[in-house]
């Protein structure tokens, strides 16, 4: 099956996270503007979406872009705060009621893409103002903090009704990587992003106490 972004030119490929470029239904073409098209899209390509979920998806958004026009209508060509909100809610309750946890999760990591490369290079700058490091060890530090605030974000959105939950997600995704960047590099990271190297790589073994 073709995929739609080869017919918009849009190139597929691999995502930051791992996931494998998604096939859009290309028969949706024939039955929904591409105003619904192009805002389904996105859902499609980071997750791994059913024809059947991804026709119910593009009925929710085509209700959903009606509405945008009464209410802008009414609000005199600006949505008022409270419309936006109700937009807002219709996308979301459609997401939640649409796709699995998975995907769900899946696609809240997409939108944390930008949050998630910002800390990652803000880690490896505040990380190499403390310490010399190699470029493996910038790779280290970038993609664990990374992973993280791309966690963080998507917890905080999916678990966005139970604050206990996602403080615990976010909590386990923080210690998690911090522990893996300790084993593969020998830097330790506390959480005020004071770095303090406790093993170091040598010729003679992969790692050694500093120091030694």
């Amino acid at each position: 099956m073709k995929t739609i972004a080869a017919m918009l030119t849009l190139g597929v490929a691999c995502w930051a996270f791992g996931t494998q470029a998604q096939t859009f239904d290309t028969r949706l073409l024939s039955q929904y503007d591409a105003s619904v098209l192009r805002e389904l899209y996105p859902v499609c390509r980071h997750t791994t979406v059913s024809a059947e979920q991804q026709v119910r998806l593009a009925e929710r958004i085509r209700q959903e872009n009606l509405r945008f026009a009464e209410l802008i209508r009414c609000d005199g060509g600006v949505l008022a705060p409270a419309s936006e909100t109700e937009l807002e809610r219709m996308r979301d309750n459609a997401l939640r009621e649409i796709l699995t946890e998975e995907q769900l999760l899946q696609y809240y990591r997409y939108e944390a893409l930008p949050a998630a490369y910002a800390r990652g290079r803000e880690a490896k700058k505040i990380v190499s103002k403390q310490l010399q490091l190699t470029y493996m060890e910038l790779k280290y530090v970038n993609n664990a903090f990374f992973v993280i605030e791309q966690e963080t974000q998507a917890a905080k959105k999916f678990w966005r009704g139970n604050p206990a939950e996602a403080r615990d997600r976010i909590r386990s995704a923080y210690e998690r990587e911090i522990a893996q960047l300790e084993a593969k590099s020998g830097i330790r990271i506390d959480k005020q992003m004071r770095a303090v190297r406790v093993v170091e790589l040598t010729d003679y073994a992969p790692l050694m106490p500093a120091g030694k």
